[in-house]
């Protein structure tokens, strides 16, 4: 039949229809070039993964470990930041702080005596703190001693300075009524060389007997005498009262500089004791194992009261629940040259129906900066972390597997179509 039609053509129509035939094919070829050369096509970089909670979950442990005393939580539970997980029982640590709370209470009880002492108060001051607790069982009894003792020592400190004092008087005394002596000497011994004076002229005149002049002058001699041993006494009776004296002052020097170099030493034993409280307190706190954040309890290892915790070892988990979610999934070391971060990405929540639940617009937030291998199966991986650009429609637990796909660069139908045969040709090239 078309040879029929060809043969009632003309020459020149089949010429032409044949032209136009060939021009519908060349357009559409041309149409079809331009098409995968210019219209866009998005790539992308397919990855599997989970969603995960920023932050990732805390894993709460005990340093010393000890007895489960107190069980307050349950797999499941939702704690908050600070809150009481479970108590550890420790008899040894609340001993241990018990005893040096009193140590520092007793150590501070006697260098605020010491510092009484030192500064000479009539009565024992004690920091505000401890006079509040004066009628306390547990302290009375320190308090009241440190106040009698406080008192003993000041009696005794007054008790030396007052005879010290007594002492010098009664010197005093005695150098007054000396001195009186030594007056009454020099007055007699003045009268005496009078009247010697007197006597020689007359024993020249021969109207005395020289016995009467020998006399005279033994009298003399003997007030002499007497009046230089009273004037000795009288120097020794004064250096007394001020040996007296100095001795007074020293016993209250001695005193304070004792009180001093006691609060030094109390000072340095009190350092010494609230130091070794800190880390007993330290200890005695961590009894109490609380939540680092708040969340949801999961892995919980213990469960009864009584059971014993393991220095160091996981005692629960909190999966924070205030966190924003992201997703991280794996990326293959062939493509991770494509992915960057703030790339745009779509993820797609696997546990659902694709053709029912939308993608998920969100941003990678973060490549890993190395390689990492999983340790199962030995295949090596990139982490990339996407963050959700706004919060999912459905429901979305932490752990629940999604598939990503990370936008690359768009390029033409005609690159995709030739890359293959261009990667192809340019390995040959290399292998020849």
């Amino acid at each position: 039949m078309a040879s029929e039609l060809d043969a009632g053509l003309p020459g020149l129509a089949r010429e032409r229809v044949v032209r136009a035939g060939l021009w519908v094919i060349a357009g559409t070829l041309a149409a079809m070039l331009a098409w995968a050369e210019l219209a866009p096509v998005s790539g992308a970089v397919v990855a599997a993964g989970e969603v995960r909670v920023s932050g990732e979950r805390k894993t709460v442990q005990h340093l010393e470990g000890g007895i489960v005393a107190e069980l307050k939580v349950a797999d499941g539970d939702v704690v908050q930041a600070g809150q009481v997980l479970l108590v550890l029982g420790d008899a040894r640590v609340d001993a241990s702080v018990d005893a040096l709370q009193n140590e520092i209470v007793a150590e501070r009880l006697t260098l605020a005596r010491l510092e009484s002492e030192k500064r000479e108060l009539p009565a024992l001051a004690l920091p505000q703190d401890l006079t509040a607790q004066a009628a306390s069982p547990r302290y009375s009894s320190l308090i009241e001693g440190e106040q009698r003792l406080f008192q003993t020592r000041r009696n005794n400190l007054r008790e030396q300075l007052s005879l010290l004092e007594a002492q010098a008087g009664e010197a005093e005394r005695e150098a007054g009524e000396v001195q009186r002596q030594v007056e009454a000497d020099q007055r007699a011994v003045a009268a005496l060389r009078e009247q010697l004076q007197a006597s020689e002229k007359l024993a020249e005149q021969k109207f005395i007997q020289h016995t009467r002049l020998l006399e005279l002058r033994s009298n003399l001699a003997v007030r002499e005498a007497d009046m230089a041993e009273h004037q000795a006494m009288l120097s020794r009776t004064r250096q007394n009262i001020g040996d007296f004296r100095l001795r007074r002052t020293q016993v209250r020097a001695e005193f304070v500089q004792r009180a001093t170099d006691e609060a030094q030493l109390s000072g340095r034993k009190l350092l010494d004791l609230q130091a070794r409280l800190r880390p007993a307190q330290d200890s005695q706190r961590r009894k109490e194992v609380v939540a680092p954040v708040a969340g949801r309890a999961v892995n919980l290892q213990v469960h009864t009261v009584g059971g014993v915790v393991r220095p160091g070892e996981p005692i629960v988990d909190i999966v924070p629940e205030a966190g924003a979610l992201i997703v991280e999934v794996r990326v293959s070391p062939q493509d991770v040259e494509e992915v960057h971060a703030g790339q745009p990405a779509e993820v797609r929540l696997s546990a659902y129906n694709a053709r029912t639940t939308p993608l998920m617009p969100g941003r990678v937030i973060y490549v890993s900066a190395d390689r990492l291998v999983d340790s199962a199966r030995g295949m090596p991986y990139y982490v990339v972390h996407v963050q959700l650009d706004r919060k999912p429609v459905e429901r979305v637990e932490p752990g629940m597997p999604v598939e990503a796909f990370l936008r690359t660069r768009e390029r033409g139908m005609l690159d995709y179509l030739l890359d293959p045969v261009i990667n192809v040709t340019r390995r040959s090239m290399r292998e020849s």
